[in-house]
């Protein structure tokens, strides 16, 4: 049987979780990684996930429930999706949190998944503290992820770290997370914001033409292309924080949800 979690991500504004659309499938993380699960928790899975989808609030009931009576890391996930569904995306934080300490106790695949999650509901919470501390131990866990999920969790780690006043932190780990994806528009992106914030006018031209040439219709592109043509015609070299939205904004859970594969 396969395993009960998939790690799918997601793009920044385009598809937000629990907030009207869930995310599309791009990409898995883990497949057959762990100890099946028996049908039964798999099933429950999946009607917790409806739940989730269609009553929240009934959700995060069942998802309790089965933390209770054990259900282990698939009810804490449903149960922190519930959550994030309900607009308590500390809560939502902390449970993930506490799924994914059991799961690097139990030396679990999944650990810097969770790990990540976490720190994307921290985001969401406007808590950049643990943001950037969850987002430091998927990455520290998750030393053989995937290329794609390394750069998401630096990008995220940059966020927290922008609103933390830890700029050059966040230059480190934008270029970290541009060396591992340099076709990223959203990391292109949040480049040229950063750079705009610094000052380095010319660096955020060169970012936001790239990320133009990669996505010329995304909203955050155009709008942050705007805010960089808007200082070039002022004769301004740096932009307040209201004047680079992308870097600063709580995404919800962007790049990694868990999902039901069957």
């Amino acid at each position: 049987m396969r395993r009960w979690l998939t790690v799918y991500r997601t793009g920044a504004r385009r598809e937000q979780l629990l907030r009207g659309t869930f995310v599309t499938s791009l990409a898995t993380l883990l497949a057959a990684a762990a100890p099946a699960r028996t049908a039964a928790d798999a099933t429950r899975y999946h009607d917790c996930l409806a739940a989730v989808r269609d009553a929240p609030a009934r959700a995060a009931d069942l998802a309790a429930a089965w933390r209770l009576d054990g259900g282990g890391l698939p009810a804490r996930h449903c149960l922190a999706l519930a959550l994030t569904a309900r607009g308590q995306p500390a809560a939502a934080r902390a449970e993930l949190e506490s799924a994914a300490r059991a799961a690097e106790a139990s030396h679990d695949p999944l650990t810097p998944a969770l790990w990540g999650q976490a720190g994307n509901a921290a985001l969401l919470a406007n808590d950049p503290t643990h943001a950037r501390a969850h987002l430091t131990a998927a990455l520290l866990a998750g030393t053989t992820a995937a290329p794609g999920e390394r750069a998401g969790w630096l990008l995220d780690r940059a966020r927290a770290e922008v609103a933390l006043g830890l700029y050059p932190a966040a230059r480190t780990d934008l270029d970290a997370a541009l060396s591992l994806t340099p076709e990223d528009p959203l990391a292109r992106t949040l480049s040229a914001a950063l750079a705009l914030r610094d000052g380095d006018l010319a660096r955020a031209r060169r970012d936001i033409a790239e990320a133009k040439r990669l996505a010329p219709a995304d909203e955050g592109v155009v709008a942050q292309a705007a805010r960089i043509d808007t200082a070039a015609s002022a004769g301004t070299t740096s932009a307040g924080p209201r004047d680079y939205g992308d870097l600063r904004s709580s995404d919800p859970i962007r790049r990694e949800t868990l999902s039901s594969v069957g």
